[in-house]
């Protein structure tokens, strides 16, 4: 992975190049239809919505307010999602559209928790570096939660530092 920090300005650049494989797909804002794991689950939930979820379930509402997510353009094909950082706007959380559409839902949603630990670290300013110990010990958190979550895959989140995509997905 590769992060870029700006002052004033942050912005996490997480390379998360994978090589797609063709898999289900579906049109955003939904993804309804792309499959989550072997047992075929589905993610039929919208982006806003899941981060809302997600957002009060692993970081305590602290990214509602200062924190805004949303597809990329077309153009976003290097990497899955980034996270930029703005004093005086809070976070953008962006997933790339075009990679996404093509991967498994626990992909999409793996990708939109990483980013999360990204905006949750920046807005509560914490010293962190790229992947740091504190975003280390955010994603064992949420991988090992068991919190009731009805968005979690039957395998769990695999929440990584830069996920193997490009692995065919039906190799638990």
């Amino acid at each position: 992975a590769r992060c870029l920090m700006l002052t004033p300005q942050r912005r996490c650049f997480c390379a998360l190049v994978w090589r797609l494989t063709v898999g289900n797909s579906s049109s955003h804002p939904a993804m309804a239809g792309v499959s989550d794991d072997v047992a075929g689950e589905v993610f039929d939930a919208d982006l806003p919505s899941l981060f809302h979820f997600y957002d009060d379930l692993y970081f305590g509402s602290a990214l509602n307010i200062r924190t805004r997510v949303e597809w990329s353009s077309s153009r976003m094909t290097k990497c899955a999602g980034y996270c930029a950082y703005d004093n005086a706007k809070g976070c953008k959380i962006v997933l790339s559209e075009p990679l996404l559409k093509f991967r498994t839902a626990q992909d999409v949603k793996s990708t939109l928790l990483h980013e999360m630990i990204h905006a949750f670290i920046f807005v509560k300013h914490i010293r962190d570096g790229d992947h740091g110990p504190a975003f280390h010990a955010k994603m064992r958190e949420i991988n090992g939660s068991s919190v009731p979550d009805p968005y979690r895959p039957s395998c769990g989140y695999k929440v990584r530092i830069a996920p193997a995509l490009h692995q065919n997905q039906h190799q638990h």
